[in-house]
């Protein structure tokens, strides 16, 4: 029987394998083991991320900075251009929280993702919830497009206070801080005294209605961009406890755990049928990467990066992958 050889590219390799044409219906006999119907594994435990969610993740991270080129913007804030890639975000809300984890998600963070795409241009992003200590929600938030800070800060500052979270806190601060000696007993060891006079001036200047909330970390320095991203988003996993019941209740998230912009969605992988450009591609990975390949039963497994794809110079891989970009709406050249 006729098998089209073909290829799935993901961010972490390449598969090459062997697949039936589509109007075709493969028989028992095809299989190389008896195949026998097993019900699905319970990959979903609630409230926290499974090793497989964290792959998809990761997955998605490295498709982002595939794609997302260094590029200036003009920051309003210090009036300089800046040069930038990515923009990691945390978001947290200003006082204890009153509310469940649906409810903040779907009134409060759901409005500001929204938000950011109408009035941002958002497209492409990852997202994560995840509790504190306190039992607080909060948020990571993973996107290509340059974000300010006070803007950022004011926005959900604005939609977290439909709950009443800015108004909660503002009330605590007035009846507890009197003066400056005050606040600096409250916040002693969280920065020097400098920076909590700084901050003491700008909240009774505010009347506490701008608390700090939201945090925009610099990755302009970070050498390896993927590995940080991936383990920033992807800690605290089932797989760092022994069991289920070993994980502390007030650390499980209630609800949707992580998502993604329907870019990336759409991006789990790019396949193709091996024509000879991709054969002669596939044989120069196979020749410079022989030590890494992994033979399976069904496929066999060139694990590679985007950038020694590059550095490889295989250029119908990357057709491959730029064509399926089209398809989804991402032109690289207007992304350099």
């Amino acid at each position: 029987m006729i098998k089209i050889p073909s290829i799935s590219i993901k961010p972490y390799g390449i598969a090459i394998y062997e697949q039936y044409p589509t109007n075709f219906h493969r028989r028992e006999n095809d299989f190389l083991h008896p195949y026998r119907w097993q019900p699905p594994r319970r990959n979903s435990p609630e409230g926290i991320i499974s090793a497989k969610a964290a792959r998809r993740i990761q997955a998605a991270l490295k498709w982002l900075l595939f794609f997302s080129k260094t590029k200036k913007a003009y920051n309003r804030e210090t009036h300089r251009w800046v040069r930038f890639r990515i923009s990691l975000i945390t978001l947290t809300l200003s006082s204890p929280q009153r509310h469940s984890d649906q409810v903040i998600k779907s009134r409060l963070f759901n409005q500001l993702l929204t938000e950011l795409r109408e009035q941002n241009g958002m497209i492409h992003y990852v997202w994560r919830a995840e509790k504190q200590e306190n039992g607080n929600i909060h948020f990571h938030l993973v996107t290509n497009v340059f974000i300010q800070a006070a803007k950022l800060r004011e926005k959900w500052n604005r939609i977290q206070n439909k709950l009443g979270y800015v108004d909660a806190y503002a009330n605590r601060m007035n009846a507890q801080i009197h003066s400056f000696a005050d606040y600096y007993n409250t916040f002693a060891g969280q920065a020097s005294t400098t920076i909590l006079r700084q901050r003491y001036i700008y909240g009774t200047t505010t009347r506490w209605q701008n608390p700090n909330s939201t945090d925009i970390h610099s990755v302009r320095r970070v050498r390896d961009l993927a590995r940080y991203l991936c383990k920033y988003l992807c800690k605290n996993l089932l797989s760092e406890y022994t069991s289920y019941d070993t994980i502390p209740p007030h650390l499980l998230v209630h609800g949707k755990l992580w998502g993604l912009s329907q870019t990336l969605s759409a991006l789990k992988n790019v396949t193709a049928v091996v024509d000879r450009f991709l054969f002669d591609d596939l044989t120069t990975l196979c020749t410079e990467f022989a030590g890494r390949i992994i033979r399976h039963d069904y496929c066999t497994f060139i694990p590679v990066s985007f950038a020694e794809i590059i550095r490889s110079r295989c250029s119908a891989i990357l057709r491959c992958i730029y064509e399926r970009l089209k398809e989804i709406g991402i032109h690289m050249l207007q992304l350099a």
